[in-house]
């Protein structure tokens, strides 16, 4: 929480008793983006809680123990005094931009029904969120919406503490992912010449902060409270913002001629918001959205953060959160339709694939960890040092540098082009790729038991920097194809020799793609589809025909090509022997190590949740994300040749992984 000292102690004394915590509140939108964040951050706070769902049982698994969930729907009345009976504060977050036909008119009904029912219940007050824009404006159809539903909340006669802000910044967001998606894929942009007007976006913590704290306030203070960040800015600066986080600089190029429907499709095309989303958010930005009205700063005690700020928590809060997912859980569940080249995650692209193996899962583990060095990755291994090749030319590691002689790999050893990042003892195995990418690579292995079977997941994922990033991963999609099923096939064989049922002449087993990822392109050593029974011959494990070869150097021809063209893309540091700034090239190097390691080490606590508080969390997360941006700084002091700027942000990097590592390892009392 970001809060301040120029707030009284009597004023937040007196401030803490307005609501009691034995209070009943009721949260509406739970499901959507602002009140799923608030759901957890009003159960910190412990009052009692309940929710308004249209469907509870998709909620119920994402709420704790004492939180109330209950069916209605602000549409359906009846179901409304149902759901307000008994509670003293409500929360409106109900917007119908999604829906079709006239969202005006259903969010109209919809905030009369709920403003005259919580009338009729007793509710003592109401809480929303609005949006930024002046009433003496011709407003868009969205920010007309959202001030004629805060009028309607407060012609109930009940206290209204409405909160307007302008785009709202955090992982998951509409604006944030409409940045993202511009910045992300398009290198060059042609945009509306309004994408100059200025906004103040609010990052979703301080926005949660002012809402948790509406709570301790009287509510004879509750009115209209403009919202907003440290900073007014355009989008096209906030674009700018998040391409500096990401080592991006995309060229912006303002055009008379596109029309809000125009843009709305063309965000639809590159972003993953609607067309309808983004016509809305579009519609918006013609407006200024700053805050005219200060009321809020002698209010409340939050103090907001700035842009650069806010999208390096969103980025923090993503990557958090990839670090939790299992791939076993996130893919399977996740519903997404078919994607040619694997699924997304955020900015991350994901290949994952399966294999069922008659063998214990420690042995199938240990098989895993004999990857890389002289034992190789157990197919194609002419592929990978043909990739470690191109990576040396360019001044990468290549695939020289072996791995431990130790049949057992720990945190931070090599594997050829690979660190080992993590490892759980016969479940699972991380691998973090410190090639010269246009991006950043790894590949993961989940091992689990089931009955008297083991399922090997093998996972790769790559978060591409910009446009040349992206076409690098599709580029590689043939060959991904033939070396990523030849490993885990490898891996399962070298499983059944190891409890010697490679005796009998022949094995059967399944190989499977996770859904979003194609499924009929042949293995390295089976031409049949994926996701079917196979039965592989175990005298020729290494044989290959003719044939296969022959569509192999097809299918490989052009993808090579475009690999050594994308791989020529990538401006990288120049790490080999004899170059001018070797020194200042290895200390990149070191200090990147030093960040990972510190990531490793935050990853762990927050997952065992042993870090002291959600305070000292974010303060970690800050200091990860300022050590990985002076990195990307000191790789562009390498590459001018300065060393003594490149000593000097390395030093600071290790100043940041200090603080974070102490931080993760500062226990709960």
């Amino acid at each position: 929480m970001n809060t301040s000292d120029t707030m009284s102690s009597s004023q937040l004394t007196a401030n803490s008793v307005a609501t009691p915590r034995a209070s009943l509140i009721l949260l509406t939108g739970a499901s959507g983006y602002i009140g799923g964040r608030l759901l957890p951050a009003l159960e910190q706070q412990g009052y009692r809680l309940r929710c308004l769902a249209r469907h509870p049982d998709i909620l119920k698994p994402k709420v704790g123990a004492s939180t109330e969930v209950i069916a209605g729907d602000v549409l359906d009345r009846a179901s409304l005094d149902i759901a307000l009976h008994g509670v003293d504060v409500a929360y409106y977050m109900v917007h119908s931009m999604r829906s079709t036909g006239s969202f005006e008119d259903t969010d109209r009904m919809a905030a009369k029904n709920f403003s005259e029912a919580a009338k009729a219940s007793g509710v003592k007050a109401l809480i929303y969120v609005g949006g930024l824009g002046r009433d003496d404006e011709q407003l868009s159809a969205h920010l007309r919406s959202r001030h004629e539903v805060g009028d309607i909340l407060r012609q109930s006669g009940l206290p209204v503490c409405e909160f307007r802000a302008s785009a709202v910044i955090g992982s998951g967001s509409a604006s944030f992912e409409l940045i993202r998606g511009l910045v992300e894929r398009l290198p060059v942009m042609l945009t509306p010449k309004w994408i100059k007007e200025k906004a103040q976006p609010i990052a979703i913590d301080d926005l949660l902060d002012y809402l948790v704290e509406a709570l301790r306030i009287p509510t004879s203070r509750y009115q209209t409270y403009e919202v907003g960040g440290a900073d007014q800015l355009s989008y096209a600066d906030m674009m700018r913002a998040y391409g500096r986080q990401r080592g991006l600089s995309p060229l912006i190029i303002p055009v008379p001629v596109l029309t809000p429907w125009l843009s709305a499709l063309w965000l639809g095309l590159v972003t993953p918001l609607y067309a309808r989303i983004g016509r809305a958010i579009i519609e918006s930005i013609v407006h200024v959205t700053v805050v005219r009205d200060h009321a809020a700063r002698t209010t409340f005690s939050v103090r907001p953060i700035g842009v650069d700020e806010a999208i390096r928590r969103a980025i923090a809060h993503e990557e958090k959160h990839f670090s939790a997912t299992r791939w076993s859980d996130a893919i399977s569940s996740s519903g997404r339709p078919p994607s040619w080249g694997g699924v997304r995650f955020g900015t991350r692209i994901v290949d994952s694939r399966t294999m069922t193996v008659q063998a214990p899962a420690p042995v199938v583990f240990r098989c895993i960890e004999r990857l890389g060095g002289d034992h190789g990755w157990y197919a194609w291994n002419w592929l990978w040092r043909l990739r470690g090749f191109i990576d040396l030319l360019q001044g990468g590691v290549g695939m020289r540098r072996g791995r431990p002689l130790s049949a057992n790999l720990r945190v931070g050893d090599t594997v050829d082009s690979f660190r080992v990042e993590a490892i759980e003892p016969s479940r699972r195995l991380r691998l973090k790729s410190e090639m010269n990418l246009p991006g950043r690579a790894w590949l993961e292995f989940e091992v689990t038991e089931i009955s008297s079977v083991t399922q090997t997941r093998q996972t790769a994922i790559f978060d591409p920097v910009g446009l040349k990033g992206q076409l690098y991963w599709y580029s590689l999609y043939v060959p991904h194809e033939f070396v990523f099923n030849g490993m885990l096939r490898g891996i399962t064989q070298a499983s059944l020799h190891e409890v010697g049922i490679l005796d009998h002449r022949h094995l059967q087993s399944r190989i499977g793609r996770s859904q979003g990822c194609p499924s009929d392109t042949p293995s390295a050593n089976d031409a049949g589809s994926s996701g079917t029974l196979n039965r592989i011959s175990i005298n020729p494990i290494c044989k290959k025909t003719s044939i296969v070869t022959t569509k192999l150097m097809l299918l490989l021809g052009i993808p090579l090509m475009a690999l050594l063209a994308a791989s020529s893309l990538q401006a990288g540091p120049i790490d080999v022997p004899g170059h001018p700034q070797q020194k200042a090239v290895q200390l990149v190097h070191e200090a990147e190590y030093e960040v990972d390691h510190a990531w490793e080490v935050y990853h762990r606590a927050a997952l065992e949740e042993t870090v002291a508080s959600p305070k000292l969390q974010s303060k970690i997360e800050e200091h990860l994300h300022e050590a990985r941006t002076l990195v990307t700084q000191a790789q562009e002091a390498a590459d001018r040749g300065d060393e003594c700027q490149v000593e000097e942000l390395c030093q600071q990097v290790r100043l940041h992984t200090t603080q974070a590592i102490e931080g993760s390892k500062e226990q709960k009392k």
